[in-house]
């Protein structure tokens, strides 16, 4: 991939990333898992990014709260009733971080505490998106976890 290729991608990131299309984000972090250039340069992004939003990035390994699975949730093809949507966007709202191993029994401890009630398929959605976000979390994972992050709460702005 040439250098015009990385700014065009970069300046796509950047795009996306300010206006909150988290689609589009994560399709360039797939991409950048087989091109080391692009994930050196999206790393780098982000970085800038991170930094303007945040005032710093955190040395510490990212926990996963409800909200960053929610946010997954909203992105899968997967279709909700009213009620089930209503679900997903209540825990949308919660950023209390997640436990390190996450069962069915916390999450129906989560959706205790929530006041969240059946719900029993995004309950299972919910544990596998997160189960596979947990596998995945490595640096360029927890960029783009910071990323999403950083959109929810512009949004919330």
């Amino acid at each position: 991939m040439n250098i015009d290729r990385l700014d065009q991608l970069g300046m796509c990131f950047i795009e996306a990333h300010e206006s909150g299309d988290l689609e589009t984000m994560a399709q360039l972090w797939g991409m950048a898992a087989a091109d080391s250039a692009l994930n050196n340069r999206l790393m780098h992004l982000e970085s800038g990014l991170m930094l303007e939003l945040d005032g710093a990035i955190g040395a510490e390994p990212i926990r996963l709260t409800a909200a960053d699975i929610a946010e997954k949730l909203r992105l899968s093809e997967t279709r909700y009733n009213v009620e089930e949507r209503a679900v997903v966007d209540r825990l949308a709202q919660c950023e209390e971080t997640l436990p390190e191993t996450l069962t069915m029994r916390v999450v129906r401890g989560l959706w205790e505490q929530l006041g969240l009630n059946g719900a029993e398929k995004v309950a299972r959605d919910f544990l596998e998106q997160a189960s596979a976000l947990m596998l995945r979390l490595g640096a360029d994972q927890q960029g783009a976890l910071m990323a999403a992050r950083a959109v929810r709460r512009a949004r919330k702005e």
